[in-house]
């Protein structure tokens, strides 16, 4: 088993309740698929009340009511359990800037600090892996490479999208080699990151509402 094989991923999608950045935004369905080896070891998925109003533009995306999510759980309901998931793993989204801040903050909010999170995105792993396309959404690469999905805009099905995406990524820069994860890091990694979620935590420290730690 190679070093990339014998590392653990957590692949995360959410939808969430406008298209704003994490400071207005709140997520409304999460789901996480945890790998090892090319093989799902794990998952999760959950409606979320995201507690605030769900905007029609949003709604016209991804189908998610207000009515939907009435019922639903709360994020610090299912925190915890998505913690004890993720602890420990690479993280890895289709657009990490979208995605990462708004969980950083969602769990900043219950209190659950996050110091630092190694992370890659497959929009820059697949520009490396499949280089000359014209797009590198989701769908024009679920379309270009064969990906089944059944429902797009919905967490879990672009999720599981996204981990055979990451998949083939990883298949195909093997042979281009960068066949470790320090190289796919150079490629795959967004460095600003951790700009944004030192902001999100400064926030909450501020306010006094971190009350543990979460490394990663």
């Amino acid at each position: 088993m190679d070093e990339l094989s014998s590392l653990t991923y957590s692949v995360i999608d959410t939808e969430t309740t406008s298209s704003g950045d994490y400071n207005s935004n709140k997520i409304c369905e999460i789901a996480v698929i945890k790998i090892k080896a090319n093989s799902i070891i794990d998952e999760f998925n959950s409606l979320i009340n995201p507690c605030i109003p769900i905007s029609p533009e949003a709604t016209t995306i991804h189908r998610i009511t207000n009515n939907d999510v009435a019922t639903s759980p709360k994020f610090s309901d299912v925190s915890s359990r998505i913690h004890r998931m993720v602890n420990n793993t690479i993280f890895v989204c289709h657009n990490t800037s979208f995605d990462l801040p708004i969980i950083v903050k969602e769990f900043s909010e219950t209190g659950i600090y996050i110091p630092g999170i190694t992370s890659l995105d497959t929009v820059k792993l697949s520009r490396k892996a499949f280089p000359g396309l014209k797009s590198y959404s989701l769908q024009s690469l679920i379309s270009h490479l064969g990906i089944n999905r059944n429902r797009s805009h919905r967490a879990y099905d672009d999720c599981k999208a996204t981990v055979e995406l990451f998949i083939l990524c990883m298949k195909q820069l093997r042979t281009r080699g960068f066949g470790g994860i320090q190289k796919l890091l150079s490629i795959g990694a967004n460095r600003k990151l951790h700009l944004i979620f030192s902001e999100i935590n400064s926030k909450r420290w501020k306010t006094g509402k971190i009350a543990g730690s979460f490394n990663i």
